[in-house]
Formats: structure tokens, C-alpha cells, sequence
């Protein structure tokens, strides 16, 4: 079937906030986002009964520049991560999936973060706590030393804003760990059995294996849309779908 016959096969043109737009097939959209499925069906029946048949220089604007919208457009066409993107990439297409609900894709490149928590050990620790995936949590906690941001990280120094990005019970939980009593106590142990000395890659590795919360159940999540968001400054709910993050390593 030809695109004039399908309008789903026709291209629909994407409007970042800057640059020119960017060509995508419809129903790429119309099978991945949620959002953009409900434009789409507005569209072709207009809300009246009438079909169309034609999407030919549909427009529909999306918040990124040029460059977010293109690697988007990039992984809906089938693009595998390469591992060589940058956190700044990643953590705004998130912010994008997030936002227009492309879940599938969304879901795929957090999970491709349990190899590259290093990038930005904090964020991703961020990310993990409000997302609910504990062993993400745990391998973001144990790149802690890896980070010139959270290597010398201490009950005494972390701030106000910190505090206030981390769901509630993973900071609890993270403050129970690095507290002084429980790492001195494991520490003078350990020591006595192997007389082994600790840098911050020991330190923050027993953090990370000491970092354990209340409720044990919570090792799988239910994907819904946190109270965080990567990009709050045009917010657009994702819709809760019921569809589950797995942790692959609880």
C-alpha cells in the first residue's frame, strides 16, 4: 500500500525549538508515543467522523534542539546505542521520552546506563531513586570514586538541593549506609580479617553493598511518572501505562 493510501506511511515533519524540522514516518510516532498517537488520530478523524488520508506536511512541534530531536528520530529508525553518547545526550532524550511518553525507548537507554554509570555517578543515582531500580542505585553509588564530584561525598557536605533530587526512601537509605558508625564498623572488620586499606573505590564499593532499603518488594518497579523530571522547564505528563521496569540485578 502506497502512502497515499496509508497516511501512517507518509512523513510528518518535526519542529524542535530551533533548527529546521525533521522529517519522520507517522507511524513511527503512532506505534511508540503516546502522545503523539493521540495527535495523530485527532488529526486523521478530526474529531468529527471524517477520515482523512492525508498527513503530507503535518507539523507537530517537540521540545529539543536540532541535534536531541535528530538522535531521537535516529533511535526510532532502529539506531543502537554505541556506548559513545554523551550524558548529556542521554539524559535529555530521557527527559523527551519522558515527556511525550516514547517508553519502550525510554526504558532502553536507562537500562543501557547499568555499563556507563560513571558518566555521571550522582545524576544516574538520581535517576535510579525515582525510577525505583535498586541495583542501578547500588552501581551508581559504587562509581561514586570514579567521579571528582562524589568522591570526597560526605554526610557533612551534601546540600540542600541534593538532598531535595533524591526520592525520599533511596536518601534514607543512602544516608544509613555512609553513615560514620556503619562504615568504621565494616571497615575496622574487614581490616582485621585481611588487613586491607581503604580508598574511596573500597569506601564507596561498601556503601554500595550496605545501601538496602526497607522494603525489599521494591527491587521491581511499575513505570509512572516521577515527581522529578530531567528538563521541568515545559513539563508534559507521561502517561502511567503499567508497563514494567525490570531490574536486572536487585
Amino acid at each position: 500500500m502506497d502512502s497515499q493510501g496509508n497516511p501512517l506511511l507518509q512523513d510528518i515533519l518535526l519542529q524542535p525549538t530551533s533548527g529546521p524540522p525533521i522529517a519522520v514516518k507517522a507511524y513511527l510516532l503512532y506505534a511508540h508515543s503516546t502522545v503523539f498517537h493521540d495527535m495523530i488520530d485527532l488529526t486523521l478523524n478530526h474529531g468529527s467522523g471524517q477520515n482523512t488520508t492525508n498527513l503530507e506536511d503535518y507539523s507537530l512541534d517537540i521540545n529539543g534542539t536540532t541535534d536531541e530531536v535528530t538522535f531521537l528520530v535516529e533511535l526510532l529508525n532502529g539506531r543502537r546505542l554505541s556506548g559513545q553518547e554523551t550524558w548529556a545526550q542521554m539524559k535529555a532524550t530521557i527527559g523527551t521520552c519522558e515527556k511525550y511518553g516514547f517508553d519502550l525507548h525510554r526504558q532502553l537507554i536507562v537500562l543501557s546506563l547499568y555499563d556507563r554509570t560513571n558518566l555521571d555517578p550522582w545524576e544516574i543515582f538520581c535517576l535510579a531513586s525515582h525510577y525505583n531500580m535498586l541495583s542501578l542505585a547500588r552501581k551508581a553509588i559504587a562509581s561514586f570514586s570514579e567521579n571528582p564530584n562524589t568522591t570526597n561525598l560526605s554526610l557533612a557536605t551534601l546540600t540542600g538541593p541534593q538532598l531535595a533530587s533524591v526520592n525520599s526512601e533511596y536518601m534514607a537509605a543512602l544516608v544509613r549506609a555512609m553513615s560514620p558508625q556503619t562504615m568504621e564498623s565494616l571497615q575496622v572488620r574487614i581490616r582485621n580479617v585481611s588487613g586491607q586499606t581503604f580508598g574511596p573505590t573500597q569506601s564507596w564499593q561498601l556503601v554500595s553493598e550496605r545501601f538496602t532499603l526497607n522494603s525489599s518488594s521494591r527491587n521491581v518497579a511499575i513505570d509512572r511518572t516521577p515527581d522529578w523530571h530531567w528538563n521541568p522547564a515545559s513539563p508534559v505528563p507521561s502517561p502511567t501505562n503499567g508497563v514494567f521496569f525490570y531490574d536486572p540485578n536487585p
